[in-house]
């Protein structure tokens, strides 16, 4: 049985921490002994972890020593890790960009597998940039024997972002696993309003693109009446309170905040929409597709490549007038919303998680020798 360590910041209300719990939870283990390690004991997704997961979390979370720790990984990751890892693993794998990546790379565990998932594309959304010194992100990365890429296009920027890294590389999509997400969404039901209601699911920072979402509703809320729900937390709830009230669609827009399950709101969902203006592997589209919603989604990479460039969704541009455009004619056509709706179906058919968790048990068994690039 191969010992497996996962690291990951902590388990907070993102997409990436979801998709871990999912895998972890998943793996075969009569295979794997895996253990999850968190930077800081944290986060929503706690709770969801399955108990046969051995979960060490390095200290409880605190503003300030979450600094403190986050300087001491940039500066000193070696010292950092021999303080804090004791256990040796036989495969090691920092699930996010930053500083599980930067600690690992400098694990002294010399016989150990390191992989190094990444979620995003680093050439337009380089949110680690300073967690390193200069020129160590690179270095930090060629430690690695295999890195992982959830889309195409996250590791295209990856390229772009840091040339001539030497390390095997290769694609596996977020496993979504769609009979749990089904079965999640007849634990409640969401009472249907008078008028279509579009739904919105995501962290709230200005990669989601509320902002625009909220703009084009209020622009074609007399030509298309609905009520637009927005599920997720984060650092713009501020500012996206202040955009409603400022466009008087308070009536109309309603933030929810984080919701454990937001699966059941979805289900009752006329629209689903993905307003991004970037992405990597957006799950709430995979989410959406589980469901057979119909999809209104910005046309990024990340949408594209799910969406396979509009097969399956309705897409429009990033702006206001876009947006608002596409939300006037899906709502106010009843049959190109029910043609969307299944095409999510068949697209939902072609992406199961199954075929991807054998993807990722193959990675985890494989030697270190047979990943490393010569």
């Amino acid at each position: 049985m191969k010992k497996i360590m996962f690291m990951i910041p902590n388990l907070g209300g993102g997409g990436a921490e979801k998709v871990l719990v999912d895998i972890i939870n998943h793996l075969d283990p009569l295979k794997f002994e895996t253990t999850l390690i968190l930077l800081q004991h944290e986060g929503i997704y706690l709770k969801s972890v399955a108990p046969h997961i051995n979960v060490i979390a390095l200290r409880k979370s605190h503003r300030l020593l979450n600094w403190i720790q986050s300087r001491v990984i940039k500066y000193a990751p070696a010292f950092y890790y021999e303080r804090k890892i004791n256990a040796k693993y036989d495969v090691e794998v920092a699930f996010l960009e930053g500083m599980a990546t930067r600690l690992i790379a400098h694990s002294n565990n010399h016989r150990s597998k390191k992989i190094a998932w990444v979620h995003t594309n680093m050439q337009h959304n380089h949110w680690t940039k300073n967690m390193f010194l200069p020129g160590a992100e690179k270095k930090t990365y060629e430690a690695f024997h295999e890195l992982i890429f959830v889309s195409k296009q996250a590791q295209a920027g990856f390229k772009e972002c840091f040339k001539g890294v030497n390390v095997n590389q290769r694609i596996i999509f977020n496993p979504l696993f769609q009979e749990v997400v089904r079965q999640k969404a007849t634990e409640f039901k969401v009472e249907a309003g008078l008028r279509p209601t579009v739904v919105a699911v995501g962290r709230l920072n200005k990669q989601k693109g509320f902002d625009l979402l909220i703009k084009a509703h209020a622009q074609r809320l007399k030509q298309a009446p609905h009520d637009l729900l927005i599920i997720g937390e984060g650092g713009e709830r501020e500012a996206l309170t202040k955009l409603i009230k400022s466009l008087q669609v308070s009536d109309s827009v309603k933030l929810l905040g984080f919701v454990p399950n937001p699966y059941p709101y979805m289900a009752g969902a006329d629209l689903v929409v993905s307003s991004s203006r970037i992405e990597g592997y957006p799950m709430v589209l995979l989410e959406a597709l589980a469901l057979h919603k119909p999809i209104l989604a910005t046309q990024i990479t990340g949408n594209n490549e799910i969406l396979n460039e509009g097969e399956f969704a309705a897409m429009c541009e990033g702006t206001v007038e876009s947006l608002a455009a596409s939300l006037e004619n899906l709502l106010t056509n009843p049959k190109t919303l029910a043609y969307y709706a299944q095409q999510s179906e068949v697209r939902a058919a072609q992406l199961r998680a199954e075929a991807i968790m054998k993807q990722i048990e193959q990675l985890l068994k494989e030697n270190r020798k047979n990943t490393r690039t010569k």
